[in-house]
């Protein structure tokens, strides 16, 4: 963590003084700078990536990752998933907030036809068995809440067996 904490104070360093002619001027120390990335939610992070190569390079570092999921699993979180009207709709819920306990710190929802089973979310993806409209059979489904995306698992039949992979 040094060696990136430095390579930030270095790379600030250079672009202060091109912005200041060269001149010295109050600055954040690294370390709080650091602490504050740590805190910022996961679309927060994505975005701040495609600012810089110095952006990019925080938070691609493994110390960064590491840091980032120790702090981001220890909140508490509820996520409720239900089905209404032909949509998987998944609200999350942060127990620390100061708004309303009741109100969604964010939403989401997929189309779907039939959900019949939800399973816990694992590493913040959720699977549940879905009816597709193509062969009218159910299918598994995983979903990434944070990204949106939702993908079929592939049916395999080995001896007689219905298999799923994931």
């Amino acid at each position: 963590m040094r060696k990136l904490l430095q390579k930030i104070s270095e790379d600030r360093q250079a672009v202060v003084g091109r912005l200041n002619g060269g001149e010295s001027s109050l600055t954040i120390p690294d370390d709080l700078v650091f602490e504050i990335l740590l805190r910022l939610p996961g679309k927060s992070i994505a975005r701040c990536g495609c600012l810089s190569k110095l952006w990019a390079s925080i938070f691609d570092s493994q110390d960064f990752t590491d840091r980032y999921l120790t702090i981001s699993s220890a909140r508490p979180q509820l996520l409720f998933a239900f089905q209404e009207d032909g949509e998987f709709i998944l609200l999350f819920l942060n127990s620390e907030s100061r708004r309303c306990p009741i109100t969604a710190t964010y939403h989401m929802s997929f189309p779907v036809n039939d959900v019949k089973e939800i399973y816990s979310p694992i590493s913040g993806l959720v699977c549940f068995k879905d009816k597709r409209i193509a062969k009218g059979r159910r299918v598994w489904v995983i979903c990434n809440p944070s990204t949106g995306q939702s993908f079929t698992l592939p049916r395999m039949e080995i001896w007689g067996e219905k298999l799923f992979w994931v």
